[in-house]
């Protein structure tokens, strides 16, 4: 087959790659046009079009759809390409399921996406049963054939599709058939040459999502929050018991207390700086707003006051200790239940409305969030990542990678503090989804030893940025 000329507006774009899949499943050679390489006779033709499209060698006339293009690829091909060919069913049976995958994304109507949600079940049970009575890997067997190549562009992006992501289908995850297809198709050496880096995929779909609302950085503050104010109940739980548990015990207590009020104090100054006045642009109730402005600022002296009293008891002798401690611990569930209702109040009232936001808007609450941290140093994100599930770990790091670039400085100082934070479990799961946003160095899964602890933690951190008293600057609706 004589080369003739592919033309693509972008190299992330899903469709090209189809083609390529083929070519390189048929060792074709075609010249690959992007952007502004793009001749201007081949825009002309295709104004107002859609890409990529494809100019036959020898022919001023253009084929504007990739399914149409790949058909011409086999048919022109030297090769027998007659165990390549796919029924026409299977191919649309695989449009129905991108179509739905894009509804899912694109619509602005929940009921749309259920409903488009029901349909990729049903079509993933089609694929389910072909896959069984073919016997896989592939849709044909043994052979991958047009309809997988026709697919497995999608499936490498499925993961970076956020709206989907948080609805994914139970087939994709637990179905060992549907499993080991995805995994063949995008392994497969002819999609692997063309297959762009995740990260690339990863920035492209954060940055072009219309209605993905993958900011939920709020909720996995709070799940942080809510961890570990359950362990420093634990630990103070001892006390309760009339018993001194030692110096050092105390004072990592006192240095959790201490990380987890920095923790909570930067998590009121992002809400007073910028979250409040987001709510007050959205129309909200500013009674709300003051509301919990205050209760920012009441929490903020009992915070100040319980610190005082672990340096107190810290300094006492341990015979003296003792009815300290046990006012010590009732002094922390009290607190942690005004937190928890200060939480469930703003999950009630701010979360619905943060959800609703438009996405630049989202953009710009966690761009300035993460600014607040790098002022108050990464540790603090590290150090919440430990203290929330594996999956909102994931969604965590999403939240980063769109702030943030991966190839920054920043990006370095934040995944790093969470590389000292997490689990060895944790971070295999992380390296195996992040590879190629991940330093080098950080590669290699940290083990519990080298963690540091929350002595260590409290130092870091106070070192970096040393206060003498917990404060809140002032809302800005104030």
């Amino acid at each position: 087959m004589t080369s003739g000329g592919l033309f693509s507006k972008d190299k992330l774009c899903p469709f090209t790659h189809r083609i390529l899949i083929t070519c390189n499943e048929f060792n074709i050679n075609i010249p690959v046009f992007y952007g502004d390489d793009i001749p201007s006779q081949i825009r002309d033709a295709n104004k107002g079009g859609t890409w990529p499209v494809f100019q036959p060698p020898g022919s001023a006339g253009l084929l504007k759809d990739s399914a149409v293009i790949v058909e011409y690829i086999i048919d022109n091909s030297d090769a027998d390409a007659s165990h390549y060919n796919s029924d026409d069913k299977i191919i649309k049976l695989l449009d129905e399921f991108i179509l739905c995958i894009s509804k899912i994304i694109r619509a602005g109507h929940s009921g749309i996406q259920m409903d488009c949600r029901k349909k990729v079940d049903i079509v993933l049970l089609e694929i389910q049963k072909i896959l069984k009575s073919s016997g896989g890997p592939f849709l044909a067997g043994e052979k991958f054939t047009q309809a997988d190549a026709h697919i497995t562009p999608f499936l490498y992006r499925l993961p970076f599709f956020k709206e989907f992501r948080n609805h994914i289908p139970a087939l994709l995850l637990e179905d060992t058939a549907i499993i080991k297809w995805v995994d063949s198709c995008t392994n497969r050496e002819s999609f692997r040459r063309i297959a762009p880096k995740r990260n690339l995929v990863r920035a492209f779909y954060a940055e072009k999502a219309q209605l993905g609302k993958p900011m939920k950085i709020g909720q996995l503050h709070h799940s942080g929050f809510r961890g570990m104010l359950q362990e420093l109940i634990k630990r103070t739980d001892r006390f309760s018991n009339a018993k001194d548990p030692g110096d050092e015990f105390l004072k990592k207590t006192r240095d959790l207390c201490y990380i987890l009020f920095r923790s909570i104090i930067l998590h009121a100054k992002f809400e007073n700086l910028l979250l409040y006045p987001a709510m007050e642009i959205a129309n909200v109730n500013p009674e709300l707003t003051r509301e919990a402005e205050k209760q920012h600022h009441h929490e903020c002296e009992k915070m100040n006051h319980l610190l005082s009293q672990f340096d107190h008891a810290i300094s006492l002798p341990k015979d003296d200790r003792i009815s300290e401690l046990v006012e010590l611990a009732e002094k922390c569930k009290t607190i942690k239940k005004a937190f928890i209702e200060h939480l469930e109040f703003e999950e009630k009232h701010f979360m619905p409305v943060l959800a609703g936001l438009e996405l630049p808007e989202h953009i710009k609450l966690l761009k300035g969030a993460y600014n607040m941290c790098k002022e108050e140093r990464p540790y603090l994100i590290g150090i919440l990542a430990a203290f929330i599930n594996g999956v909102e770990v994931i969604s965590l790091i999403d939240s980063l990678l769109i702030a943030i670039h991966p190839n920054s400085d920043d990006w370095y100082d934040l995944i790093s503090a969470i590389h000292k934070s997490v689990s060895t479990d944790q971070w295999n799961a992380i390296t195996r989804r992040y590879e190629d946003s991940i330093p080098t160095s950080l590669l290699i899964a940290p083990v519990s030893q080298w963690h540091m602890d929350y002595s260590a933690w409290a130092a870091a951190i106070d070192a970096d940025l040393p206060v003498s008293k917990l404060e809140i600057p002032p809302c800005k609706t104030s």
